[in-house]
């Protein structure tokens, strides 16, 4: 089945402000009225788990993320995509979760804000701030500047390295600052007092403390322009490119980039540019690997800062 065949007649409401599951069983609704209306006129006839599938993942379509409540809900109907191998069983054979999602409209890095955001950052902050700390912590830093902080947060709950140079160097600042705070808070104690080190501390108190420090950063930055530049601290790196210019009016580009400088292109060039991964270990890719292995050998000694 061609994905792009399925029209809806009807939308869900983008700013919906109501629960996740009435929001949920509302886009669950439509998306089960629209397959059935596609089946009918297509004379197409699918199994019980591939209209499951079609179902869900039409209602992931209809969605939108503007809100809270949107952002829940397509997390919730990507995990049951995702637990329930629905992808395997789709008419539309999608290979990845990725690939899907991008044809409903919603990018890679979307997708992964929506997973970390509920699989990750929402769990931590309603176990740590109770029921409503996902709803206040909304109200207080809004949509763009928690967008903001995914990578860093993220990287704080969960203990892990980011690839990006500037979420390592946020959370090492504040980690230094909960440290900080620790020393100020022991030393308003009794000299008596217990002294104790941030660093032994049990972990999951320094991630607390060093991810309250980074919400607190959020909070006291009035834009995300102020917020980026607090986080980035000394900004990103520029691109260095080889070019090579092959005939007159082309040239061919090449560069190595970290997680922050991908992060700042696509920023940059926005709607201008399209990115195909290549894996190039995959046997398929033979031929291909074959004609990029000389030029990332030369790029991996050059040094393209001299140009």
């Amino acid at each position: 089945m061609d994905n792009t065949q399925i029209v809806t007649r009807q939308e869900a409401q983008l700013g919906f402000t109501g629960s996740v599951s009435s929001l949920v069983g509302a886009v669950n609704t439509m998306a089960q009225a629209n397959i059935r209306e596609f089946m009918a006129a297509s004379g197409e006839q699918f199994g019980e788990l591939q209209i499951r599938a079609m179902e869900k993942i039409e209602a992931l379509r209809l969605v939108g993320a503007l809100d809270l409540a949107g952002i829940l809900a397509r997390y919730q109907i990507i995990r049951e995509i995702r637990d329930g191998n629905l992808l395997a069983v789709h008419p539309g054979a999608y290979t990845t979760l990725e690939d899907m999602a991008e044809a409903q409209g919603i990018s890679v890095t979307e997708l992964h804000n929506i997973e970390n955001l509920g699989g990750i950052v929402f769990p931590w902050i309603r176990e740590n701030y109770g029921e409503n700390g996902i709803n206040e912590l909304w109200d207080e830093l809004g949509k763009s500047r928690l967008l903001e902080m995914i990578p860093v947060l993220t990287s704080s709950i969960t203990g892990l390295q980011s690839g990006s140079q500037r979420v390592r160097q946020a959370i090492d600042t504040a980690e230094a600052n909960a440290a900080a705070a620790l020393v100020q808070e022991l030393a308003d104690l009794p000299e008596e007092a217990p002294t104790v080190h941030f660093s032994a501390l049990p972990v999951e108190e320094q991630r607390r403390r060093r991810t309250g420090e980074l919400l607190d950063t959020a909070r006291q930055a009035p834009t995300v322009r102020a917020l980026r530049q607090a986080l980035r601290g000394t900004g990103t790196n520029n691109i260095q490119f080889l070019r090579y210019r092959p005939s007159a009016g082309e040239a061919i580009v090449i560069a190595r980039l970290d997680d922050d400088q991908v992060a700042m292109l696509n920023r940059l060039l926005a709607d201008h540019h399209t990115t195909v991964d290549l894996n190039l270990t995959d046997p398929g890719n033979a031929r291909v690997r074959e004609h990029f292995m000389p030029l990332i050998s030369m790029l991996e000694r050059a040094d393209v800062s001299n140009g």
